[in-house]
């Protein structure tokens, strides 16, 4: 990914953000209601998606961040 233009990557970010927010405004009350098993967390509701989708771009940010500083640490150019 080093050499991954960086516009497009942000780019599909916004797209996909984009995209979710009018899928949220739709959604009735009910469907915040409503609990799955999600395979892996088990018990797993709307609220639980979004919480972790709200987070989800900053803690790539962060792995962006730890890895760029094991480049610089390695010699490596970023």
């Amino acid at each position: 990914y080093r050499d991954h233009p960086m516009d497009a990557a942000m780019l599909t970010i916004e797209a996909v953000r984009a995209n979710t927010v009018p899928i949220l405004e739709r959604l009735p009350d009910s469907a915040w209601a409503k609990a799955a098993t999600h395979s892996e967390s088990g018990r797993y509701t709307a609220e639980d998606w979004l919480e972790i989708y709200a987070a989800h771009c900053h803690d790539h940010a962060e792995q962006i961040n730890r890895v760029v500083t094991a480049w610089h640490a390695a010699g490596e150019p970023a």
